[in-house]
Parts: structure tokens; sequence; C-alpha cells
């Protein structure tokens, strides 16, 4: 460790505490050449767990340092990789403890700025806000932003659907608060959260990494040779539509998209059967899950066979 990040460091731990000096100072050291080294990361951390009340200076450098850290520094940019999400997880979970305002910032935030990330991630995200949840016995206006932000920023960039896994989390929240709602804002998620899952494809995701690497090099590859790259587009018509689509993954990459989005529209029973099974499991037809239902009969007037029975059963 350099001599100045150690001095700063010891400066911390006397103090518990790093003010906007000490903040300055780091961003100074660890940002000379616009990156994060893992290094300068794990330190981060180190620094992280002697604060006792992180400030909005401390808070504000380390959610960008690891978010540039975990999404920007890798090829192609944007794709959070396995090892990325492993490190990153390890480091959050070592204490057993999840600090909203620093380290599950930088999940949600990871999550908001990349293209693609694993899945993990965003149950990670999920759970730790469950797990608030239930030890503050309510559902405020605060968390209900929180899961709104992890629920958007892990459908971003085009994988708009929420998981069943994801789905799972939304109705273990609410299966543990009895049916009870304690914000209004909560009802609105529920029934969005839940309409999106069973209305939008959960393959409706972006490009791969193996897709985006291959865009990245015909980029570079066009930009080196300017003028083969005006040979093709003026070839033919075909070649200069070809030449602009490329970029974009292509036009079966778009209509791939669009008939899995458009299969996806249609309630199969699987779905009916899991949605039927949380409705009568729980033994209580919360408002919740009214407003689920008629956002549901709004979208399809003739609800799946299944999923009537279940609510005139429990109605």
């Amino acid at each position: 460790m350099p001599a100045d990040l150690s001095d700063i460091l010891s400066r911390i731990a006397r103090n518990r505490q790093a003010g906007a000096e000490e903040v300055l100072a780091i961003r100074r050291l660890i940002y000379p050449d616009d990156a994060i080294s893992l290094d300068e990361a794990n330190w981060l951390f180190d620094v992280n767990g002697l604060i006792e009340a992180p400030g909005e200076d401390w808070r504000r450098l380390f959610v960008e340092a690891l978010t540039d850290f975990t999404v920007h520094q890798a090829e192609p940019r944007g794709y959070v990789t396995e090892d990325k999400v492993g490190w990153l997880v390890a480091h959050i979970m070592k204490d057993g403890r999840v600090d909203p305002a620093t380290e599950l910032e930088v999940v949600i935030n990871v999550l908001e700025k990349a293209i693609a990330a694993p899945d993990a991630l965003a149950l990670l995200a999920l759970r730790k806000v469950e797990e608030h949840v239930l030890r503050a016995n309510r559902i405020s206006d605060a968390e209900v932003q929180m899961l709104r932000r992890v629920l958007h920023a892990a459908g971003g960039q085009q994988a708009i659907a929420i998981t069943r896994s994801e789905a799972e989390v939304i109705y273990s929240i609410h299966d543990a608060r009895g049916g009870l709602e304690d914000d209004p804002a909560w009802l609105d998620l529920f029934a969005k959260a839940l309409l999106n899952h069973l209305m939008f494809a959960s393959g409706f995701a972006p490009p791969t990494r193996e897709e985006a690497l291959r865009r990245e090099a015909w980029l570079d590859d066009t930009s080196v040779s300017a003028g083969r790259f005006m040979q093709n587009m003026v070839k033919s018509l075909r070649g200069m539509v070809n030449a602009y689509r490329e970029p974009d993954f292509g036009e079966e990459y778009y209509q791939r998209r669009t008939a899995i989005q458009q299969q996806a529209e249609t309630i199969t029973g699987e779905e009916a059967e899991w949605l039927a099974g949380k409705l009568v499991g729980n033994g209580v037809y919360s408002k919740a899950e009214r407003a689920l239902i008629e956002a549901l009969k709004a979208e399809q007037p003739q609800l799946h066979p299944l999923i009537a029975a279940a609510v005139d059963k429990i109605s």
C-alpha cells in the first residue's frame, strides 16, 4: 500500500470517519489514471469497514469508484462478469451485514449502470431489501423506492422482464407482512412487478457479451480501415444497409427479441399455476393481490381458468 494511502487509513481508523479532506485526498490518489486497480478497490472496502457513519462525500466516492471498477473496466464495457460479481458479493457479505448507504448502493448503482449483469446481483439486492423490511416490520416509501430501483435497474437495457426468482422475492416480502400494506406505493409496485413477470419475456435480454465483443471488434476494424468500410457500403444497397445494421446487432436479433415478447404476453399454464398457488397459499386476499388481479384483468379480461378459480376460492 502506498505510504499516502496508509497514512489516510490510519487517520480514518483513529477517527472512525472520513471527512471531506480525507475523501478528496483518496480521490486524488486513486484516480490519477482514470482507473481503479484491484488493490485500490479492495482498499476502499477496508476503509468503508472502518467508518461508523459514512458522510455524503465518502458515499459518493465509494459508490462511484466501485461502480467504475465493476462495470467499466472490462471488455466490453458495461458487461459485468461472473468473476466481478463474485468478488463484489464476497466483500459485501464479509461481515454478514450490508450497509444500505454504501454497500447496497454500490450493488444498485452497478445494476443501473451495467448493460448486463448476472441475475445473482439483482437477487442479492432484493434479498437485502427484504431483510431490511423484516427487521423494520413495515414497508415504508423508502423501501418501496429501493425495490423499484433494483427492479428497474435489473430490467434495464432491454432485459425488461422480472424473473421468477425476483418475483418470488417480491411475493415473499408480501407474505411476510401477512397481507398488510404499509405504504400505498407498495400496492402499485407489487401489482406492476408481478404483471411484468407474467406478461413480459425473461428471455428478452440484451446482446450477449460475445455479441458485444464481436460488435466492438467490427467497429475497431472499420475504424482502422475506413476506406474498406466505405467500399463495402457503396458496392450495393444491401452493403450499405448491412454496414449500418451490424452495430445494432442485426435484424435477426431484433426479430428474435420481438417474437419472444409477443409469445410471452400470453400467460402460460405454468405461470397461471404459480400465481394461483401464491394467491391461495397465504390464505389472505390482500389489497396488493386485488390490485394485481385488477391490473391483469385490464390486460386480459378473460383470466386464465387456474387464476380465476383461485380468485373465486379466496374472495
